[in-house]
């Protein structure tokens, strides 16, 4: 009996947080969004009316979302068809799953697009079946190709194929839409709504749902309090830092294993050894939606039989025919792409690489964007014993940098404008190494370091919809006490990231050359010429679309 009661307390448990997922409390970092919202696309004309339920009816006007639960069947109605004014179709959206975004991201700037053709419309007029997959594409087996909200990758599979085993190989299977030529009446579509399940976008509260969810979903995941649930790879775009194998020299002393979304410099220290540098990691919260069409052609065949003067009709019998619309035959070039393979690591080539583009950048003056996607800076308070204590070291600093002058000219050879005045003073230039210094309360006195090249990564905005640039900023910096020489900056853009033209520039002279890479984007290469002194820093800057 004790077993039985506690078996049903655990059920009665996972009910509860499973029909009301909005009341659960989700991490710090990211969770799961408890609506889905979609996008309905359809040809100019059509009107789109979805059913919140309570005998409610709301026709979506242009470009308006609607926000759906995970767990349940939608039926809409598209109607005001061009050519077809008095007829009307009813798809249905299974809806499967939603976003699991950081809270720097809104769900509502992220629909998943609900698109239909005219083709598709004709098609199911006619009695036809069509299938449509909208899935949350994986960002590491991405395609490079260049999309918009308005018009996602979308591609056909035949009839014969299992679309829903092909979209949960790509990604991570969002809606699922059904539409035939079914009429259902109005009343139909009033008692299939269920109460607290749709949100009409600017409304700003939705209730509990009647009903606990009736298809599969995905359910919310249980997870450490403290840390949060773990991160979604499918929402996020990844660039910067090196990935294994990482970076390094062959024999030759050329720099390889530079792949997709690594970001790295290599330059030459004070002894004449190469060396590398390694930046963050940037994370872009960047969710692309694809989609997977297949079209079911059904057709009726009476076929009649005369044996002399008796008639024999053979009843109606259907057939299915593998016949792709126009549509779905120009969006085929998905199909060739199956299985779980991702591209690693690259291949040494005895060859002259091919050079897309040869650029060679002024130096400008360019300011450090602030730094909004880093949350590791904190503000100190000193308290006055500190105060005393920052005091004393400030003076000795004074007293330490006055007391030490220039130690050494070093020529620097390059092209360089100063000003001269005939028969007066002659300009004298100079530059002096940096030192550093360990401060005390007490005294000060000088250390001679070997600190590497930094190189920190940044990007303008933590999250970006398809067709937003981003700008990317990176900074170099010698942290050492020693010159670096022959410095070169590699940024090996992810397959999502579309570099745009012209639009690097640098505060140092620097030739900066474009290739492509294994993901179908390019690598970013800036030489910076002349030495860079200790303390003394560089910034490049660009611009890429999200793809």
């Amino acid at each position: 009996m004790l077993q039985k009661l506690n078996i049903t307390l655990i059920c009665a448990l996972l009910t509860s947080s499973f029909a009301y997922p909005q009341q659960m409390v989700m991490g710090p970092n990211i969770g799961q969004s408890p609506l889905l919202w979609v996008n309905f696309i359809a040809p100019e004309g059509i009107k789109t009316t979805i059913y919140p339920g309570n005998n409610r009816h709301v026709t979506l006007n242009g470009k308006q979302m609607a926000g759906l639960r995970p767990g349940y069947v939608y039926r809409v109605k598209l109607d005001h068809i061009p050519g077809n004014p008095e007829s009307a179709l009813y798809p249905t959206l299974e809806v499967r799953g939603s976003l699991h975004m950081p809270k720097v991201a809104n769900p509502l700037n992220f629909p998943a697009p609900i698109k239909i053709n005219r083709l598709e419309i004709e098609s199911a007029l006619k009695g036809n079946l069509i299938t449509k997959i909208v899935y949350l594409e994986d960002s590491e087996k991405a395609e490079s190709t260049t999309t918009t909200i308005e018009n996602p990758i979308e591609s056909y599979v035949p009839t014969d194929a299992n679309i829903f085993k092909d979209a949960s190989e790509r990604g991570r299977v969002m809606v699922i839409i059904r539409m035939g030529g079914r009429i259902i009446s109005e009343q139909e579509l009033q008692a299939n709504s269920i109460a607290g399940t749709v949100q009409i976008e600017g409304e700003k509260f939705l209730s509990a749902p009647r009903f606990p969810p009736i298809i599969p979903c995905e359910s919310f995941p249980f997870f450490d309090p403290k840390l949060g649930p773990r991160f979604s790879k499918a929402e996020l775009v990844y660039d910067g830092g090196d990935q294994s194998p990482m970076a390094g020299f062959d024999k030759q002393g050329n720099l390889q294993g530079v792949n997709p979304e690594d970001t790295v410099a290599e330059y030459t220290d004070n002894s004449g050894k190469k060396r590398i540098a390694r930046s963050n990691r940037v994370i872009l919260s960047a969710p692309r939606f694809a989609i997977l069409a297949q079209e079911t052609i059904w057709a009726n065949v009476n076929t009649v039989q005369t044996f002399n003067e008796h008639k024999a009709t053979i009843v109606d019998s259907q057939y299915r025919s593998n016949t792709p619309s126009l549509q779905a035959r120009a969006m085929n070039h998905l199909n060739s792409f199956k299985g779980d393979v991702k591209i690693k690591g690259t291949e040494n080539l005895v060859a002259l690489g091919e050079i897309q583009r040869l650029e060679v950048l002024r130096a400008q003056i360019i300011d450090l964007m602030p730094r909004q996607s880093i949350n590791s800076e904190s503000t100190m308070t000193a308290r006055e014993k500190q105060k005393v204590a920052l005091k004393r070291q400030t003076e000795n600093v004074k007293k330490f940098s006055t007391s030490i002058g220039l130690r050494e000219n070093e020529s620097i050879e390059g092209t360089s404008v100063v000003a001269r005045i005939d028969n007066g003073p002659v300009v004298v230039k100079a530059n002096v190494q940096t030192r550093e210094i360990v401060i005390t309360e007490d005294e000060a006195h000088e250390i001679e370091t070997d600190k590497p090249l930094a190189l920190l990564k940044l990007a303008d905005k933590p999250s970006a919809k398809v067709g937003d640039i981003v700008t990317f900023t990176l900074r170099y910096t010698n942290l050492g006490s020693k010159p670096m020489s022959d410095i070169a900056v590699i940024d090996s853009l992810a397959t999502r990231l579309e570099y745009v033209p012209s639009s690097a520039i640098s505060d140092r002279d620097a030739v900066f050359t474009m290739q492509k890479n294994e993901s179908g984007s390019l690598v970013l290469r800036w030489e910076i010429t002349g030495k860079l002194m200790p303390k003394e820093y560089g910034i490049i800057r660009f611009q890429a679309r999200v793809r």
